[in-house]
């Protein structure tokens, strides 16, 4: 019989991980200068980073959201964890990676602003992409204990890809792309089972094809945005 734990722990880890990031938020946290009442006036930083990040907020939701919606007996899980694994994903991401920046050393805090919820939606990408190859695999309550162990690693690759190898990554092709595609083959050959080998529910409809395909044009809108804007 299962235990009281088993019955409620997506909801008991999910929520002891809000709790936690709070705490976190609140004391090394502040807000960017911009932010502020009282801060800069200057709008140039406001006016060219926050189309970006509404195109990749949409591309991040909606664009990947739908995009995995391909299998026939999966498309509201497919939505309903990528929200979720976006939304955790983008806290734990900006509290991982400013803890790990120069300005967090020096000072205790760390800013968050328009600049850091952009880099922490590309960090979302990463595990979104994973999660593409374990789609129908994991409960919601391992992909959270996925997207937890997988985004510090990423953010620490993408620091020695850029910063140590001095890498152009144009595009975030490898610390983006390519990274969160190895990592879930990685985890999907981890989590094989021959039974689900050629699965009856493994496989489209050409409703599921249709809402992928919509997901998929917000995916190429918002990435062409991005990179000109």
């Amino acid at each position: 019989m299962a235990s009281a734990f088993q019955k409620h722990q997506f909801t008991i880890i999910l929520a002891i991980s809000q709790v936690i990031f709070m705490i976190l938020f609140g004391l090394f946290a502040k807000y960017d200068v911009n932010a502020m009442p009282n801060g800069s006036e200057d709008s140039v930083p406001m006016a060219t980073l926050y189309p970006m990040f509404q195109d990749t907020h949409v591309m991040i939701f909606i664009g990947f959201g739908f995009l995995m919606t391909f299998l026939k007996r999966y498309g509201f899980s497919a939505i309903s964890v990528n929200m979720l694994l976006s939304c955790f994903t983008i806290e734990w991401g900006m509290i991982v990676r400013g803890m790990l920046s120069h300005e967090f050393a020096e000072e205790g805090k760390f800013t968050i602003g328009v600049e850091q919820l952009l880099t922490a939606d590309f960090a979302a990408a990463v595990i979104l992409i994973t999660m593409g190859a374990m789609l129908g695999k994991l409960s919601p309550t391992q992909y959270i204990i996925m997207a937890f162990i997988e985004t510090p690693v990423s953010i620490f690759v993408e620091h020695h890809v850029i910063h140590t190898f001095h890498v152009n990554d144009i595009g975030d092709s490898m610390v983006v792309h390519a990274f969160g595609a190895y990592f879930g083959l990685a985890c999907s050959k981890a989590f094989a089972d021959k039974r689900q080998r050629e699965h009856e529910n493994e496989g489209s409809i050409y409703h599921s094809d249709i809402y992928a395909m919509i997901g998929e044009l917000y995916n190429f809108s918002g990435k062409t945005v991005t990179f000109f804007v």
